[in-house]
């Protein structure tokens, strides 16, 4: 790369970008991603692909991804209507992949991924099919030759710990 690109968050406000061309070592003037909402934070991330383009996943009022081909930035695209966390922006070969934690039944998160190999991103999608709501919590007793649903116990975030009922066993997150 010919350029130094930076990504700031002013007071958890708005996101901006500057550039530093190495042969003149001037930063330019801030360019804004996003603003007029708090929350920013930290919840941003940014990478640069084999082709020089760049790629910067933000939340503002949702979860969004911007894209720098070396000239303009493309508008916001819109990944998820909610905020989301731990975004992260990778190029795998010249297709950006934004990976985030999305929230889902109380205290759970699950990996989701978006890629744009066409035009548009994909729909959002579990990095890993199998991450999803329970459909059942069995445990089971040896001893008693028992199994116990303990679906109800384990997605109330109040219950916490749950136990087998016969043998008193701690199933604990």
């Amino acid at each position: 790369p010919e350029t130094l690109h930076a990504f700031i968050a002013y007071a958890n406000s708005k996101i901006v970008a500057r550039a530093m061309p190495y042969s003149t070592a001037l930063w330019s003037d801030d360019f804004l991603i996003a603003s007029g909402l708090t929350g920013f934070g930290h919840q941003f991330d940014a990478a640069l692909g084999p082709d020089g383009r760049l790629a910067i996943a933000y939340n503002d009022s949702a979860f969004r991804v911007r894209e720098f081909d070396g000239l303009t930035w493309s508008a916001s695209t819109t990944l998820d209507p909610s905020v989301q966390q731990s975004p992260q922006v990778v190029f795998r070969n010249t297709t950006p992949v934004v990976l985030w934690l999305q929230g889902f039944n109380y205290e759970q998160r699950r990996l989701l991924y978006s890629s744009r190999q066409t035009g548009t991103y994909s729909a959002p999608t579990p990095l890993d099919p199998r991450a999803d709501l329970f459909d059942s919590v069995l445990l089971y007793n040896h001893a008693a030759d028992t199994y116990a649903d303990l679906t109800t116990a384990a997605a109330d975030p109040t219950l916490s710990d749950i136990f087998h009922p016969s043998s008193g066993a701690l199933f604990k997150n």
